[in-house]
């Protein structure tokens, strides 16, 4: 058996031993507070940008990815970034199963417009998520230009953080020109 613990969880704060005596049972501990996650994180979105196949493991590694930070934030802020990287994927049955997994396994931090996101990624087709993202896009980028905040265009837009900034790069280097 193995017990994956959350970042929350370093090595030596807990017993992988049951010793009842007639019967000793050992657990295979894996902490996630020793992952590297961002280096993870950039192979799995490497291969996804050159369009590579990602394997089951690079999927678990996924799902897990937003539990391996400490801070309520963090693992907020890895949640839509997992959210966005599996919209890129070209197998929507991968789409699916990393979506719901990262619906179970981010229970307890996921945010109530995050939910909402995958719900509505995971009733979508691949064409309609685009079409909506880049008209969310386009709403966005209006927005900003009107002087809303980062904050307001999430809200009201339905796109990431991420992509708002992003989105507010693009806007500065188009005015630079």
């Amino acid at each position: 058996m193995i017990v994956i613990y959350t970042a929350d969880v370093v090595r030596g704060t807990t017993n992988p031993e049951i010793d009842m005596n007639s019967l000793k049972f050992t657990i295979t501990e894996a902490f996630l507070s020793e992952l590297d996650s961002e280096k993870v994180y950039g192979t799995i979105l490497d291969k996804i940008e050159t369009g590579e196949d990602i394997s089951p493991e690079d999927m678990m590694q996924l799902i897990v990815y937003p539990l391996a930070f400490k801070d309520r934030e963090g693992k907020q802020k890895a949640i839509r970034r997992v959210i966005e990287v599996a919209k890129g994927l070209k197998d929507d049955k991968k789409v699916v199963f990393i979506l719901k997994c990262l619906m179970v396994f981010s229970d307890k931090v996921i945010r109530q417009e995050d939910a909402r996101h995958i719900k509505e990624v995971l009733m979508m087709t691949k064409v309609e998520c685009l079409i909506y993202e880049d008209a969310a896009k386009d709403i966005a980028k209006n927005y900003l230009k009107d002087g809303d905040s980062v904050d307001n265009v999430v809200k009201n837009t339905g796109l990431s953080k991420d992509i708002v900034i992003q989105l507010v790069e693009d806007i500065a280097k188009e005015k630079e020109q």
